[in-house]
């Protein structure tokens, strides 16, 4: 694709984002997958070159833009998402506070929320090494049961192997208590569906497939013991071949505890 097909140069496409300079308009106007593909390229590169104060000052522009519209932005929130993927990649520390109290305020925002925990805080703990293990879940323990839901649907939905920071985070998701955001009338219709159980169950079954030295981990032995034991009277039959074939693959200790509650689950 030509120069002048895309609209700008890429350096100019850099620099439009990173200035907060009509980035709805030139993101907007690029209707190509292949356009897309070239800014996504081009916003990492340019993170390579900025130094982590002008990136985390780039960013909380874009999320303080977010703040002022009366409607969502899916082409800002783009933005943000591929630049603070970039940032926690690179840099690997915990969320500066200047980036993370906006996304707290955005997080409370109708406008803003669906965003929030349907992509980028999944996004964001799947990353390996991201260090976000405590801000997620901050965000999580006020965020509405529908969106917590949401974050853990997103979650299970991808292919990504789970990071290390990511088992308190999931062990939140998975408690139906753990959100200390109180309950209205559209809270409380938001129910544990039988195809979450399901995605959860592949999830677990996902990830030993594709990381086999799971079989002797404690953390994910654990993590699924918990969830058993919160979800047992609710998981759904079809999902039982799954959970059994979990337990007998473990190989540490808490395989007989595994194999037991497993069990006990198909007979009831």
């Amino acid at each position: 694709m030509s120069r002048s097909a895309l609209g700008v140069s890429r350096n100019q496409d850099v620099m439009q984002v990173l200035r907060m300079e009509h980035v709805g308009h030139f993101i907007r106007n690029r209707n190509s997958v292949l356009g897309y593909l070239q800014l996504c390229s081009n916003l990492r590169k340019a993170i390579n070159q900025k130094s982590e104060h002008e990136i985390q000052k780039s960013i909380r522009n874009l999320l303080l833009h977010l703040k002022s519209v009366s409607s969502g932005e899916q082409s800002v929130w783009f933005a943000v998402q591929i630049l603070l993927i970039a940032y926690i990649e690179r840099f690997q520390k915990p969320l500066a506070q200047v980036l993370a109290d906006p996304i707290f305020e955005l997080a409370s925002s109708k406008t803003n929320e669906n965003f929030v925990f349907s992509r980028l805080l999944p996004a964001i703990v799947l990353i390996p090494g991201n260090r976000q293990s405590e801000f997620a879940q901050k965000l999580l323990q006020v965020a509405s049961p529908s969106s917590r839901l949401c974050t853990l649907s997103n979650i299970c939905s991808t292919n990504h192997r789970w990071p290390q920071e990511i088992y308190p985070v999931l062990r939140l998701l998975l408690n139906p208590m753990g959100s200390a955001h109180e309950e209205n009338e559209e809270d409380q219709s938001c129910a544990w569906t039988s195809e979450l159980y399901i995605a959860i169950v592949d999830a677990f079954s996902h990830q030993v497939q594709e990381n086999p030295a799971l079989t002797s981990s404690t953390q994910f032995a654990n993590l699924l013991l918990f969830f058993l034991r919160e979800h047992r009277s609710k998981l759904p039959p079809c999902t039982r071949p799954s959970l059994s074939q979990l337990a007998q693959q473990h190989t540490g200790f808490l395989r007989k505890p595994l194999c037991d509650l497993v069990a006990a689950i198909c007979s009831s």
